[in-house]
């Protein structure tokens, strides 16, 4: 339970950070961080995806007097890794601009890569934390690493705010990640100090490692391709429907920046639920396991139906007081229906995982992601930022449709 109302806090500083983003540094330089975040997030699939995952299993698995091993290796692992990706990020970073078609997102690249070996290590401990069954640490974590993003980022943008240019603002939130992510991974440091082994045969386990991490690994990365070139490709759609370059990165930082994060905010509930009924699904067989399947199921619509009819009625509040953006105001209205997809298809993610259905999960996941980048070409070159709009409410609604039938399918087969 402690765990479960740290997840919540740690959503709700998220979105609290997303807000103060969006009303202290306006929608251009919302809309470079944003173009940055596609990148960062494919440099940060290898390291977020198979290792922690690997280094869990094998912690819950060790014997007393193996105790350790697997966060001894997994950290050396995850740190060599981090690494090499931080020299990877800072070598393709102008590739990467290029590619985006913006070289602003150029100094947040390079300014993020500090980060990947954070970001990596920590992870690596978290999932040694959580193989041991103690989620209490990791949470504090998350929650430490938020806490001081929110804090610097407000800091900066108020001390500096009137002599930012565009990309200098854009910058500070990715400074400030860097910052919360080494106060996040301090904790972690200082909570399992002492409590790892170095193994008997380290090249032994660390091949043990990669082999249990590499199918997770290719389904994030995938995924993250995916979501990445969708990013790549939005600035440049939205320049061939004729709107100039500035005004696109304005666009896509009302979206991505201001909207967006307010369709998630059921997730807060609905991450609830995926958290404790997730689990639960492997536990349980026959009628509870229906009884279960269909009360999360209801939850989720629930929580989903009461974000749209929030958002759709405080859209007027939302738009002119909280972003002092008018153009906020027709796109959330437009968008708001996205959060009983959304919070359905969180739902019927932990379900799947719950019932070990992996790899149909990973294929309706990459389908539903394919079509959602064909989506956003055609639409977004003819109906610019509401056509990337409806791709997006699309995309969610043909993963709901993947889902629900194999859900279905899956509780057969388990009785």
């Amino acid at each position: 339970m402690c765990s479960l109302v740290f997840s919540c806090v740690t959503r709700g500083l998220g979105l609290i950070l997303r807000l103060v983003c969006a009303r202290m540094m306006g929608m251009e330089s919302l809309g470079v961080m944003e173009m940055a975040s596609g990148v960062q997030q494919l440099m940060l699939a290898p390291l977020t995806g198979g290792l922690p995952s690997a280094v869990s299993r094998l912690t819950a698995m060790e014997r007393e007097e193996k105790c350790g091993n697997a966060l001894w290796a997994g950290r050396r692992m995850a740190l060599r890794r981090g690494l090499a990706m931080a020299v990877l990020c800072i070598a393709a970073a102008p590739l990467c601009a290029l590619a985006v078609g913006d070289l602003r997102i150029l100094p947040l690249l390079l300014l993020f890569a500090p980060a990947l070996p954070m970001v990596s290590v920590s992870c690596a401990m978290d999932g040694a934390s959580f193989g041991r069954g103690e989620a209490f640490a990791p949470s504090i974590s998350e929650c430490t690493e938020q806490v001081v993003r929110i804090l610097l980022t407000m800091l900066f943008l108020l001390l500096l705010g009137g002599n930012l240019t565009v990309t200098g603002g854009a910058a500070v939130p990715v400074l400030a990640g860097v910052l919360g992510e080494g106060a996040g991974l301090l904790v972690m440091v200082i909570a399992l100090r002492g409590r790892a082994r170095k193994p008997e045969d380290e090249r032994a386990l660390c091949s043990r490692i990669d082999r249990m991490a590499l199918p997770v690994i290719s389904s994030r990365m995938g995924m993250s391709l995916l979501r990445g070139v969708t990013g790549m490709l939005l600035p440049r759609l939205l320049v061939l429907h004729g709107i100039a370059g500035q005004q696109a990165a304005a666009q896509i930082g009302c979206l991505q920046g201001m909207v967006m994060p307010l369709l998630f905010l059921p997730g807060v509930v609905t991450g609830a639920f995926a958290a404790l009924g997730g689990p639960q699904m492997a536990a349980r067989t026959g009628g509870a396991l229906r009884k279960l399947s269909r009360r999360l199921v209801l939850l989720s619509l629930s929580a989903g139906a009461g974000g749209t009819a929030v958002l759709f009625w405080l859209a007027p509040l939302i738009a002119h007081r909280l972003y002092r953006q008018e153009s906020v105001l027709p796109l959330l209205r437009f968008m708001c229906v996205c959060c009983i997809f959304l919070s359905l298809n969180h739902v019927l993610t932990s379900m799947l995982l719950g019932l070990g259905q992996n790899r149909a999960l990973f294929a309706r996941q990459m389908l539903s992601g394919a079509l959602t980048l064909l989506l956003t070409v055609f639409f977004t070159v003819h109906l610019g930022i509401y056509g990337t709009g409806l791709a997006t409410l699309l995309g969610q609604l043909s993963l709901c449709l993947l889902l629900v039938p194999q859900v279905i399918r899956a509780l057969k087969e388990a009785g």
